[in-house]
Order: structure tokens, then C-alpha cells, then sequence
């Protein structure tokens, strides 16, 4: 996903694989924390937190790599509060070629959760239950923020895609578009998961309907105001 990328702390975790830059920004460990859902059991928790952490890397590479590929080499990743985001030259691809990079973070997710499964129908699995329990983190995770990521929401995955589709068919309208049916998207999930009393989920639905309505009020914004016919082709 992409909100931003957030302050540079002392505390930071940096490291680069295959060449790609990464930052942990602290908050990342605490948020995943907080949603491992096992407070009452502080083991399960940092099993959770670790598989997190290598699933969402996992994802962000998925997209780093996508875009070397693509020919534009990865600014690099940050892993952060809201899960994390590979900041890439968007501009420099051609949509088909983002829409590639995009779709290639859940990708990579599902093939991780995908060889997980594998070891474990070949008969593989570890007896160890924390090592058992890793296994069903790492299905559960990449599999639920695997299709997470591809519903139309900005600035998820599928949002951007949506935006960088209905681009293509309407460069005048698709953005507006976008953020259309992401608002629409996030407002229902948000009701769904309060429904279900999911109040976490719901907050995070909430915040995410939020701020597209904030973008879609800021282009009606731009449109009333703007003096040039052709404003909505930058």
C-alpha cells in the first residue's frame, strides 16, 4: 500500500536484499502486535509479528522485483505502521507495465503461501507447534491480505490498479472513478466488520473511506477552479 513514507528514526531496522533498500520504521513491530490477536499469549504473538514481517517483505518484493524487471530499477521498501510500501518511478512505466508491478506483491504472497501448503501436502511440516504454527501465520496472512490487497480500495494494490485501468479507458474521468468505488468499497467493508464487531477493521476501513473522500473533494476542487480545459491530462 502507499500513504506516505514515514520519518527516518534512530531506531530504525535498514538492510538491503537483492540490492533493494529496506527500512523498519519501530511502529511496525507494535502495530503487529496489536493485531497478532494472541495478547494473552506473548509466543504466538511474536510468531505472528515474525511471520508478518516476512510475508509483507515478501509482498514488497514481490512489487521491487516486478519493477526491475520492468525496467525501473526499486527506490526500496519501507515496512511501517499502516504494513508497508515499495516506492517505484510509476511515471516512467507504462500502465500496463505498473498494473504488472502492482499485482505483483499479492502475487508473491500467494506463491509463498502457495510453497507453505506444498511442504505440508508433501508431508514436510515440522512437528515443532511453533514451527506448525508459522505454517498456518503464513497461509492465513497471505492469503487473507492477498485478496485484502486486491478488493478496488486505494491506496491498496487493487485501488491503484483500478485507478491505472479506468485511466486508460477515461484519462478525464478514471481517477474520479477510482475513488468513486474505492469510497463506496471501503464505507461497506467498514459497515461489514462493525456488523461482525471487528472494531480494528472497521477503524481501518473507516480511514481508508476517509481519505478518499478527502482526494475525491480536492478534484472537485480542481475542476471548479481551474482555468485550463485540459487540466485533467497531467
Amino acid at each position: 500500500m502507499l500513504l506516505g513514507s514515514p520519518d527516518v528514526t534512530p531506531y530504525d531496522l535498514r538492510f538491503r536484499l537483492l540490492g533493494i533498500p529496506v527500512r523498519v520504521h519501530p511502529l511496525f513491530w507494535l502495530v503487529m502486535l496489536l493485531i497478532s490477536g494472541d495478547m494473552g499469549d506473548f509466543h504466538a504473538s511474536l510468531i505472528f509479528v515474525a511471520c508478518a514481517f516476512i510475508s509483507i517483505l515478501v509482498h514488497e518484493m514481490g512489487h521491487g522485483l516486478a519493477s526491475r524487471l520492468m525496467g525501473d530499477e526499486p527506490v526500496g521498501i519501507v515496512l511501517y505502521a499502516m504494513g508497508g510500501f515499495c516506492a517505484f518511478h510509476q511515471n516512467r512505466l507504462s500502465p500496463w507495465r505498473r498494473v504488472v508491478v502492482l499485482i505483483s506483491g499479492p502475487g508473491a504472497g500467494f506463491l509463498l503461501m502457495g510453497a507453505v501448503i506444498a511442504v505440508a501436502i508433501a508431508g514436510y511440516a515440522p512437528e515443532a507447534p511453533g514451527l506448525q504454527l508459522a505454517m498456518q501465520y503464513l497461509v492465513f496472512i497471505n492469503l487473507y491480505w492477498g485478496v485484502l490487497n486486491l478488493f478496488p480500495l486505494w491506496p491498496l494494490d487493487g485501488g491503484q490498479i483500478a485507478s491505472t485501468v479506468l485511466g486508460m479507458i477515461s484519462p478525464r474521468h478514471g481517477m474520479r472513478w477510482s475513488h468513486v468505488i474505492s469510497l463506496l468499497t471501503a464505507g461497506c467493508l467498514a459497515v461489514w466488520r462493525l456488523t461482525v464487531q471487528d472494531f480494528w477493521m472497521a477503524l481501518w476501513f473507516g480511514y481508508f473511506a476517509l481519505i478518499n473522500y478527502q482526494i475525491l473533494h480536492s478534484l472537485h476542487l480542481s475542476y471548479q477552479t481551474s482555468d485550463e480545459p485540459e487540466w485533467w491530462r497531467r
